[in-house]
């Protein structure tokens, strides 16, 4: 009985990872072919895994410019998420960022390249926004672990998992900062935000693009935890709770909530995020604060 429960969940978990594989609605097919493209772009940064019992733990690793994504990076978490879906062994992710900080969005000399290139952009936007709702929909509960910011489309990043823990720190803070930018989100997270908090308070949240640190970001409901202690064991602890059990049961809840949510999340509804973000990308105002690179370090200072 127990082995054929045991191969039914592997089954459920497997079928469910094929189903909602690319929840853009491109096929595999194109999702390849994005990748090897953008790949081209630059060899910078990497998205490492690791496994710990059953636990996976991603690490957003280019820390001399606070773990921002490259088109390199991008790639390897593509490549990475492949590798979890795979993965029939363990029910838990930890995504983090190397270096005590979470991630500071987009590569802002990455950014300048594609000031000319709205396609090329907008190709990377394909390519995140599959990543990240693939990430939201793998058969392991998931926590973003964030120590230091998480910061634009860092902060997109963080809402790919199923909860989010916090350090109670000065310098721990989730921060939707497009709106100083003249930008809205283009990941995803704009959407995945709206189902994490609600509409009201999503939208409060993008406008205002404020500093979030732990406790309010507690209160919003946007943090599930607020971490004291290591950060890392604080991180195991918060997944011990939803998974103490049997770890094929587990995937399978997982995965009939993942099954639900994208109904909710759909293709269409990313192809309209990436169209709102085409409409502010390359504004005016949106090429001064690239090309003044002052005001994305004020704005993240305030």
């Amino acid at each position: 009985m127990i082995s054929a429960l045991r191969k039914f969940s592997a089954l459920l978990a497997r079928s469910s990872s094929r189903l909602l594989s690319y929840p853009t609605g491109i096929s595999q097919a194109q999702y390849e072919a994005l990748k090897e493209k953008i790949a081209k772009k630059t060899n910078e940064g990497s998205v490492d895994l690791e496994y710990d019992g059953k636990y996976a733990v991603l690490t957003l690793n280019n820390p001399h410019k606070k773990n921002a994504m490259t088109e390199r990076m991008m790639v390897d978490l593509a490549n990475r998420i492949d590798e979890l879906e795979k993965w029939q062994e363990g029910c838990g992710l930890i995504l983090q960022g190397a270096d005590h900080t979470f991630c500071s969005g987009f590569d802002l000399l990455a950014s300048k390249r594609y000031t000319n290139d709205e396609d090329g952009k907008l190709e990377l936007n394909l390519l995140m926004q599959t990543n990240l709702n693939r990430i939201r929909r793998l058969g392991l509960v998931s926590v973003s672990l964030i120590e230091g910011f998480a910061i634009g489309g860092g902060a997109e990043v963080s809402t790919s998992t199923d909860f989010r823990v916090m350090t109670n720190s000065e310098k721990s803070y989730i921060r939707f900062i497009h709106h100083r930018l003249s930008l809205c989100p283009g990941w995803g997270g704009g959407s995945r935000l709206v189902q994490i908090i609600g509409r009201n308070q999503a939208l409060k949240v993008l406008l205002q693009a404020e500093k979030l640190q732990a406790p309010k970001a507690y209160e919003l409901g946007i943090v599930d935890d607020i971490l004291t202690g290591d950060p890392m064991k604080g991180a195991k602890a918060f997944l011990d709770l939803y998974t103490d059990y049997n770890v094929n049961s587990t995937r399978a809840i997982k995965s009939l909530v993942a099954n639900c949510e994208a109904s909710i999340i759909t293709p269409e509804l990313l192809e309209k995020e990436r169209a709102t973000f085409k409409g502010v990308f390359n504004s005016p105002s949106n090429r001064y604060a690239l090309e003044n690179t002052d005001i994305v370090k004020r704005h993240s200072s305030k």
